[in-house]
């Protein structure tokens, strides 16, 4: 692959002349009604941008055709406009989408000669407006006069991202041309495939109604219960069956959600495990201004805010004389109560951090994100029914930027784990699709939406604000970042104590991985030296130099950088790796290693560290690349390589191990 891209890039630089033709043709293909919406243009000229950055190209000529390709491209779909007049829309192609036609016109109308300009970076308008303004008879010289204007701003917009791109990579390409020309695939790779995907959508929204109806007719053509049950799912004139389907599958999912999560904490099993690891991963994330930013969000999350915001939605509604919705509402936010304080109760899991009593003690689950999914839920489900156009896809959006921002809070400040809040999210998911089931016919006019949203917004805003700095210290002291608690051991650590600590590593998701092999009562720097005597060394730093390494076709295994990987969220304090063999395959011995802290029965704290050690080989993909892998051999012998370390001693039984990572018994030693 990185050989035929480099064959291209010298192509480019032997034919100049080449790559301006094919940027003039590409911009006025992109121009060309109905033929724009088949040519990725854009990835083309941004590619053709990049060549010029890294060099291989004027930036002027390339330019002037871009221009050239653009003004040609309007100017053959205003002339096709102008021919056929009225009558373009019985010819293939636009008999088959005649509703480009319209929504041509309206944006011509809308915004007259500037449409040229402005249509010219709106996708599907860029194409279809020159057709109208041809058939809407507009003059050709002040057609001519807004196209050309259009293209002398279009062109520079799709090259210079390219030309930028392109010089970053040639800064690049000082350390690796190879490098280089990998990077430019996986981006060209990356743009076409976003092209297909966005011509894909839109070939099948182009004919989902069509299959829609073909399907309802066929199943309108048979008996029986599921051709019955298939026409009501599909036929056009069903559209309120298929929401309460809708709704009806949210409503049974959050029961099916709720009943794994509750299973899943009170076993306590990989689900608590992953909701620890991937809290203390979250954690190791923390800055001094992100804490204040959460601390606040979760403020607004506060049952004052909330409670307010309900307060004023009912009094609203019974204002307008909406009281069935204005009881609807209660019943939600009160039925969210009671589901989290019983929940507290018979869970009782203990959050992540101290700093609550009572039921507010108990994680599971997430308050916060309970009652804003419940409440802003409900809330969007009534603004949903009631506004139309952007309107309502701002406040929705809004809505649900909300809840997101108080469900991920709560995970960051370490007031709840992930499992919590997701169960609050699936709890007020299930209130609300409840909620539109009961009132899914039901609207509100305009004046009333508008003012229950003129309420919410404005109680929201003023208590929000007044909670948020009348509490704000106190919320950064609360929620402050606690250091890891030490394991008690109940022996002294050489005399059993070394039982208690984890055997193995805990990956993100809360699964055991390799086995601990190795417990140390030292420095990592002390392993570290110890260690040097016996083959191992520190693996290259990460960088452009060392990431070369990965798309060269024949890398050392020791020449490459060791990929990362987290024991409960958190990070290796030590990395080494030796260079070795294993069940007749050639790779590298990799060590990481955690720290632990314990406190020992006389009350003295100390820090472990404990190391686990896989094996890698690198393999090299179709003959490019050196990526290192876990072996997919035998588990290989960890005693070996850890024994030699001062004041070894072997303890427990031998543990077997995954393909790949070291087994064997557990080994204590300090210096």
């Amino acid at each position: 692959m990185t050989g035929d891209i480099q064959s291209f890039l010298d192509f480019v630089s032997l034919h100049p002349h080449l790559a301006g033709l094919i940027t003039f043709l590409t911009a006025a293909a992109e121009a060309i009604a109905i033929v724009g919406s088949l040519v990725p243009g854009t990835t083309i000229l941004i590619g053709i941008g990049a060549l010029v950055g890294y060099g291989h190209l004027e930036l002027w000529p390339i330019l002037a055709w871009a221009v050239a390709g653009a003004v040609v491209g309007d100017g053959i779909s205003y002339w096709i406009g102008h021919a056929y007049k009225e009558s373009i829309r019985q010819r293939w192609p636009f008999s088959r989408r005649p509703e480009l036609i319209d929504r041509g016109e309206a944006f011509f109308l809308r915004y007259g000669a500037l449409s040229v300009v402005v249509g010219r970076f709106v996708p599907v308008m860029r194409a279809i407006v020159p057709v109208v303004a041809g058939i809407l008879g507009m003059r050709p010289l002040r057609f001519y006069v807004a196209n050309i204007v259009s293209a002398l701003l279009w062109a520079p917009a799709h090259i210079l991202p390219g030309v930028l791109a392109g010089a970053a990579l040639g800064g690049l390409g000082l350390v690796s041309k190879r490098l280089v020309i990998v990077l430019v695939g996986l981006a060209v790779l990356a743009l076409l495939l976003v092209w297909l995907a966005k011509f894909l959508v839109a070939v099948s929204l182009r004919y989902l109604p069509r299959a829609q109806s073909a399907v309802a007719r066929w199943a309108d053509a048979r008996r029986g219960r599921p051709a019955g049950a298939i026409f009501w799912l599909v036929s056009a004139d069903h559209a309120d069956f298929r929401l309460l389907v809708l709704l009806t599958a949210v409503l049974i999912g959050s029961v099916v959600g709720l009943a794994a999560l509750f299973e899943g904490a009170v076993s306590g099993g990989a689900l608590v495990r992953f909701d620890h690891a991937f809290s203390q991963f979250v954690q190791a994330l923390r800055t001094v201004w992100t804490d204040a930013v959460m601390v606040a969000v979760t403020l607004l999350g506060d049952s004052s805010v909330t409670a307010s915001v309900a307060v004023v939605a009912s009094a609203v509604l019974l204002a307008h004389r909406r009281g069935r919705l204005a009881a609807g509402l209660l019943v939600v936010v009160l039925s969210s109560v009671v589901f989290v304080q019983g929940m507290k109760w018979v869970i009782d899991a203990v959050r992540p951090i101290d700093f609550a009593r009572g039921a507010s003690a108990f994680s599971f689950p997430s308050g916060h994100a309970t009652l804003a999914a419940a409440l802003y839920g409900a809330l969007g489900w009534l603004f949903a029914r009631s506004l139309k156009g952007i309107g309502r896809k701002l406040v929705l959006a809004t809505l649900a930027g909300l809840i997101a921002a108080i469900a991920f809070s709560r995970v960051y400040l370490a007031a709840h784990g992930p499992s919590d809040v997701a169960a609050g999210l699936v709890f007020g998911a299930g209130v609300t699709a409840a909620f539109a089931l009961v009132f899914r016919d039901t609207g509100l006019p305009s004046r009333a939406v508008l003012g229950l949203l003129a309420a919410c917004g404005t109680a929201f805003v003023l208590v929000g604000a007044w909670h948020v700095v009348r509490n704000f210290e106190a919320g950064l002291a609360a929620y402050a970042r606690r250091p890891p608690q030490p394991v008690t051991l109940t022996s002294a650590w050489r005399e059993g104590g070394w039982r208690e600590l984890p055997s193995a590593r805990i990956d993100i998701a809360g699964e055991a991985e390799e086995p601990f092999l190795l417990q140390w009562r030292g420095s990592g720097a002390s392993l570290a030296a110890q260690l040097e005597g016996h083959g191992w060394v520190q693996p290259p730093s990460w960088s452009l130099e060392t990431l070369n390494g990965f798309v060269e076709a024949s890398t050392a295994a020791t020449a490459l950088p060791v990929v990362p990987v987290f024991h409960d969220g958190h990070r290796p304090a030590v990395t080494l790796i030796r260079a070795g063999q294993w069940a007749g395959g050639a790779g590298r011995f990799v060590l990481r290693a955690w720290p632990q802290g314990i406190r020992e029965p006389d009350g003295s704290r100390s820090t472990l560290l404990l190391a686990s050690i896989v094996f890698e080989e690198v393999q090299h993909p179709w003959g490019q690349l050196s990526i290192p892998l876990r072996s997919k051999r035998a588990a290989c012998d960890g005693d070996a390589l850890l024994l030699p370390l001062p004041k070894a001693q072997a303890v427990g039984s031998a543990r077997g191990a995954d393909a790949g990572a070291c087994g064997g018994r557990t080994i204590l030693a300090q210096p």
